[in-house]
Parts: structure tokens; sequence; C-alpha cells
């Protein structure tokens, strides 16, 4: 199954960060498996290998790794309190709770290395659809999606 929830508020990523993706890995029963980068995207950025808060933090804050500007919108506020942009979406993959019981119960690793495969597909089919809002007025496309066919996974 998987189930999308799109994340608009700053001072949430912190936590987000802290209980999500440090903790990570559904099987881990001994310890905290902390999130991987992944996609196209994260390469570009030249994000690999553990994901460290700082990084997290700064790409919710619309920036790269370095500081600079990644997006052209900030943090800010619509009309009320409404955000006046995403964050970021969390895509959560689960697969049916008898597999996971499977996995578990009888310690299969082809059962948990079938799964991580599985993710491996459809983040990569994800991945070929993604697109960037375009917000440039000078812009022939402004107002409508450009496909970017990359994304940063965790």
């Amino acid at each position: 199954m998987i189930a999308i929830k799109t994340q608009t508020n700053l001072s949430h990523a912190k936590s987000y960060f802290r209980e999500h993706l440090a903790t990570g890995e559904y099987y881990q029963n001994d310890g905290a498996t902390p999130g991987i980068w992944a996609g196209k995207g994260a390469a570009m950025l030249g994000l690999n290998g553990t994901v460290k808060e700082k990084d997290f933090l700064k790409l919710c804050a619309g920036q790269k790794p370095d500081g600079s500007k990644l997006t052209q919108r900030i943090n800010t506020l619509r009309e009320g309190n409404e955000p006046n942009r995403r964050i970021f979406f969390d895509w959560t993959i689960c697969p049916p709770k008898s597999v996971s019981i499977a996995a578990l119960v009888n310690n299969d690793a082809r059962i948990k290395d079938a799964h991580a495969r599985a993710i491996a597909t459809a983040t990569a089919e994800l991945e070929q659809f993604s697109a960037a809002r375009v917000r440039s007025k000078s812009e022939l496309l402004n107002g409508k999606d450009r496909e970017t066919g990359n994304l940063c996974i965790v």
C-alpha cells in the first residue's frame, strides 16, 4: 500500500526527521537504522548515504545542501494561516500486514529483500513522472508543470 501525505509546516520538519528518518527500518528490532538518500535529485545535489538532519532540513527550507537557493518560494503564509508551499510529500510504502508478519515471525530475509526490491522499483517508476510547477511570468510554461524526472528520496 502507498499512502501520501503533503507536509506544509516547516516547523514540523525537525520532529518528522527525528520521528521517522532517524529511526527508520520497520523490521529492525535491535536499534535504529537511519534513512538513506536515493533518487536522481539526491544524486544531482550530491546527497548520498545516510540522511543527515541538517541536509534534510535545508531541503525542507528550500535550500541546497550548500545553503544556496533551491526553490523560489519560501515558507510564507497565504491569507489566514494557510501555508504558501508544500515542504515535501511523505510517501509511505507498506507491505500487507500478512507479509510483514511472515517476514518478522519467520525472520525470512527473502521477504525483506523482495520488499526492498519492490520499493526500489516503485520509486524508480514514480520518479519518471515527477514534475515541478513553473512559477515565472517570463517562462512560457508559467503556471504549468514541467517534468523533471528526478526526486530526492529517503
